[in-house]
């Protein structure tokens, strides 16, 4: 009896001894897993409290661009109208610069009709139309009706 005895008390601590082992590895386990829960869900507060401040900073931008989306607009408007604008310059400037152009030939043309002595080329006089005439003459009377004209004796010899 005595080497059944012996067997079943080594038995006995042999399974003592290995639940020992087991609750001492599982305790550890544990414990890692908790530590590592812990750690993640710090983590976890963290993000989360960044992803609440990046959705105020959206916030802010947003109501930003509202307020500035007015002002984008009138902008945006007034582009346009200037680009319009430029648009009938550059048109005026091309009028202009064909009319030139044009000038420039005729006034080149005369100029060598004149260099080479033709009496062919007519001479232009330029005469005031008579509406232009008449304001002349009654801005000249109404502006020496309301001033007295001074006396003034011009020098013999360049009469």
């Amino acid at each position: 009896m005595d080497g059944k005895k012996f067997d079943k008390n080594t038995l006995k601590t042999l399974v003592i001894a290995a639940s020992l082992l087991l609750n001492c590895v599982l305790g550890g386990a544990s414990y890692t897993y908790y530590n590592h829960l812990a750690e993640q869900m710090n983590e976890t507060a963290s993000l989360q409290s960044q992803v609440s401040h990046l959705e105020g900073s959206v916030s802010d931008l947003q109501a930003q661009v509202d307020e500035s989306q007015p002002t984008i607009d009138g902008l945006k408007a007034q582009v346009a109208s200037l680009t319009e604008e430029k648009n009938g310059l550059q048109t005026q400037v091309d009028t202009l610069t064909s009319q030139k152009a044009d000038l420039q030939k005729q006034v080149d043309t005369l100029k060598a009709g004149a260099s080479s002595g033709s009496s062919s080329v007519p001479r232009v006089t330029v005469r005031p139309s008579r509406q232009l005439t008449a304001a002349r003459t009654t801005r000249a009377k109404r502006f020496t009706s309301q001033t007295p004209a001074p006396n003034i004796t011009a020098p013999a010899a360049g009469i």
